[in-house]
């Protein structure tokens, strides 16, 4: 298959960091801050469809962003993610404060986990983060399944699909008792409550 652009050589160079002799390298010989070098994607239109590229935060020294850019039909080009120079990453922000930052400007501000079993649509899988522009915070399965909370590699809370709520002994439905262990529960569907301090106790 032909290529338009092709490398071929040897490096034994295992640093990735270290200065290669092998590789595409890119230079914009401006001392001006803020000014960019690109590498562009464009569609059979002649339209810049997408954009990877880097921003000389200080062009005279080292502080350099690298940025990604998406275009939609009918749109503009768009930063989407960018990773800053001391390695924070923002996606939907191009100035994240913490090691990874989500901002879903006037959508969810969220991450959704799925796999081959759970499906992969918006109802699918585990949903975490912020519903739509409001403040309220939101970790939902929408499977048939447990969220379980743990700490210290143990377990120390558990949700169930049928809602109850367990914490301390996660192994035993509030119905049956503690069977001599300590924890509490609350049964949805009957509104009982159960605490153990150390042998079984009546329900509340």
């Amino acid at each position: 298959t032909s290529k338009i652009f092709k490398v071929i050589g040897a490096d034994t160079q295992t640093n990735i960091t270290a200065s290669a002799t092998l590789g595409l390298s890119l230079k914009n010989t401006s001392d001006t801050d803020g000014n960019f070098i690109p590498i562009d994607f464009f569609n059979s239109s002649g339209f810049v469809t997408a954009r990877i590229g880097a921003e000389f935060q200080d062009a005279g020294d080292r502080n350099t962003d690298l940025y990604f850019c998406t275009r939609a039909n009918s749109g503009s080009l768009t930063e989407k993610m960018r990773i800053l120079a001391n390695g924070n990453v923002g996606i939907g922000t191009d100035d994240p404060s913490r090691k990874v930052q989500i901002d879903g400007g006037s959508s969810d501000g969220a991450i959704q986990f799925t796999n081959t079993v759970t499906g992969s649509t918006v109802s699918d899988g585990t949903y975490i983060g912020h519903a739509g522009t409001g403040t309220d915070f939101q970790i939902w399965n929408y499977e048939t399944g447990y969220i379980r909370f743990g700490t210290t590699g143990s377990e120390a809370m558990r949700i169930n699909s049928s809602r109850d709520v367990i914490m301390g002994n996660t192994v035993v439905n509030p119905s049956s008792n503690f069977s001599t262990q300590k924890g509490f529960g609350y049964k949805f569907s009957t509104g009982q409550t159960e605490i153990a301090a150390t042998s079984d106790v009546p329900t509340l």
